[in-house]
């Protein structure tokens, strides 16, 4: 039964969607088509009932404004129809690529090529076929802005058309990497740093390799001290420059220096001015946490010292995109005795999590003092993150040696090398203040 009169009170607190439903009882009948089609379970039937909604309620006849207050989503139909079905999603992207609208675009690539291609879940020969086809359509509404965008401002349109586009462009140019596609990557990469510049860490590392294997050194020497210049440079990129470095250079000892030189002025000052900006003086309550051996390590004790920590879990991808930028951190402070790095795992589920931990860092190289939050609510290891209120990681906190905490961030945005700076940069302005 669908409510055919509300009250005044009742509609304020529910909101416009309620009155929408109140006022057309077919509003209703169409949610209730969505609830089903998109909720039921079973393979076949949810193929059935999504294409009957279709039929039923033609995407080219909706008033997208009714629809979003009412939470009903085409994408999420299509979505269905794609990716449960029992022929492969490919086939099913190209059954309904003339209908799919922006969303439903959007999602799929994320979906399923980006995630799949960054946790390795699928060969990139599979997924690049896939990802021309859905960036084809999404060039495509770069040109045509889709109806269900109509009531966006033109600017904030192309703003995001460009960013999902060419965000997806990142990924694509990897995959024709990956693939041997070396001249098609490398024209394709020409038009992500036209859009970009070198401001992508990871644009500019699939840029080196493929001007790299395609033998092009100048081009190649370029990119990486254009990289470096806007610190957006990854550890295998530093070590390629530094190769190139010592053709001509026989002492070593000048290759920080000589990387120092290549950094924007301008980006050094900027960042030492927002690093110092955020400094804050913070008081925390002290911990002790046992790392991998069992050894008790209490934060009453590190007094004296300046600990970076660095919170993370197994689970979390952009806590270890970070890993190699804290390790190029540990090295540019490896003489500085002061300075202790602890890097604290938690939020965790399953027993064999440590294994797991301790088995990822020895497999690439990691060489970080780990150390294992303590159980707490929901059978997690997540007491200390809690007594800190931390919701969000990865989180970083430099505590002075005083014990405050000075510096407090959880981002990462993609350079290894802009957070080794950054790291730096707070242990040096904690030091200057005695």
């Amino acid at each position: 039964m669908y409510i055919k009169k509300i009250t005044t009170t009742l509609a304020l607190f529910l909101g416009v969607s309620v009155t929408l439903y109140a006022q057309n009882p077919e509003k209703s009948a169409k949610e209730k088509a969505f609830l089903t089609a998109y909720h039921e379970r079973d393979s076949i039937k949810v193929i059935e009932l999504g294409e009957a909604f279709l039929k039923d309620y033609p995407e080219s006849k909706a008033d997208f404004k009714a629809d979003k207050a009412a939470g009903i989503s085409y994408s999420k139909i299509y979505m269905n129809l794609i990716t449960r079905a029992k022929v492969g999603v490919d086939t099913k992207i190209k059954h309904y690529y003339d209908q799919l609208n922006y969303f439903t675009t959007v999602e799929l690539y994320y979906r399923q090529v980006y995630l799949f291609h960054l946790h390795k879940l699928k060969p990139a020969e599979v997924l690049l076929p896939r990802s021309e086809v859905l960036l084809k359509k999404l060039n495509y509404f770069r040109a045509h802005k889709p109806v269900e965008m109509t009531d966006i401002p033109e600017d904030q349109w192309l703003k995001t058309s460009e960013s999902n586009y060419f965000g997806d462009l990142l990924t694509h140019i990897s995959l024709l990497r990956v693939t041997g596609h070396t001249q098609e990557a490398l024209t394709i990469a020409d038009e992500a740093l036209s859009h970009y510049g070198y401001t992508i860490a990871s644009l500019n590392e699939d840029v080196v390799l493929l001007l790299k294997t395609a033998g092009l050194e100048e081009k190649l020497k370029k990119a990486l001290e254009n990289s470096v210049h806007a610190n957006q440079a990854t550890v295998p990129m530093l070590d390629m420059l530094r190769e190139i470095y010592l053709a001509s250079n026989k002492d070593s000892n000048d290759f920080e220096a000589y990387v120092e030189s290549l950094k924007s002025q301008e980006g050094k000052e900027d960042q030492a001015k927002e690093i110092a900006a955020s400094m804050i003086k913070k008081k925390i309550p002290t911990f002790a946490l046992s790392d991998s051996k069992g050894q008790l390590i209490d934060t009453k004790n590190l007094k004296g010292k300046i600990v970076i920590l660095d919170f993370f879990a197994s689970w979390c991808v952009p806590c270890k995109a970070a890993f190699p930028g804290m390790k190029m951190a540990m090295e540019k402070l490896a003489d500085q005795k002061d300075v202790v790095f602890y890097y604290i795992d938690n939020q965790e589920h399953g027993g064999d999590y440590k294994t797991t931990v301790m088995k990822y860092m020895k497999d690439n190289n990691f060489p970080f003092n780990v150390l294992f939050d303590n159980i707490g609510t929901k059978g997690m290891n997540n007491e200390v993150v809690n007594l800190l209120g931390i919701t969000a990681i990865p989180r970083k906190m430099i505590l002075d040696k005083n014990g405050y905490v000075r510096f407090d961030t959880d981002s990462y945005w993609g350079s290894p090398s802009k957070l080794a700076d950054e790291i730096k940069i707070v242990v040096d302005l904690i030091k200057k203040e005695g």
